[in-house]
């Protein structure tokens, strides 16, 4: 399933049909889905992800963050809420611990010991993704018509920036 739409693309790009074919748009937004998934090596779906966030290497470490943020609940609204997340020490469930949705942090009350295992469960937000299909695809779509690469440059600039912000790692940028 595609991270935007057409009409989400020609409301960005102000293109019209006229100008560049809805098989095209389409097309375009293809291309846009794949390159997120190669940057962030992962396939994104919106569901639930289990994740190992590391493993204890200090005895005063006390935060574990989320690869995907914010962290989301049911309704897909950024949470704080301990509840909406399971968290589990040695595969132990935990509930010693804060959630800092917005910034994808796990906070515990103490220390795991050294050694352990910290994985959690959670959801995260797919808008930052399909704002960054959006604009990688108006990007596409510019470079396809030779119109503006100006444009071009800026979506594309704008699109990383976007996956940037989501992915709690970095990477490197193209063209």
């Amino acid at each position: 399933m595609p991270y935007t739409t057409k009409d989400a693309v020609r409301s960005l790009s102000g293109l019209t049909d006229t100008e560049i074919s809805d098989a095209i748009v389409t097309e375009m937004i293809g291309h846009a889905d794949r390159e997120i998934e190669q940057i962030t090596e992962k396939v994104w779906t919106g569901q639930q992800t289990k994740e190992l966030l590391g493993v204890q290497k200090s005895s005063r470490n006390r935060t574990f963050r989320t690869l995907y943020k914010p962290i989301v609940d049911e309704e897909g609204e950024t949470t704080d809420n301990e509840a909406d997340v399971t968290v589990y020490v040695d595969s132990v469930e935990s509930t010693a611990f804060e959630l800092r949705g917005a910034e994808g942090k796990i906070l515990f009350t103490t220390a795991p010991s050294i050694g352990a295992e910290i994985e959690t469960t959670y959801r995260y937000d797919m808008s930052s993704i399909e704002a960054a299909s959006t604009l990688l695809a108006a990007g596409y779509c510019f470079h396809r018509l030779s119109k503006s690469e100006e444009k071009e440059k800026m979506f594309r600039a704008a699109a990383m920036e976007t996956l940037r912000e989501i992915c709690s790692h970095t990477f490197a940028t193209t063209g």
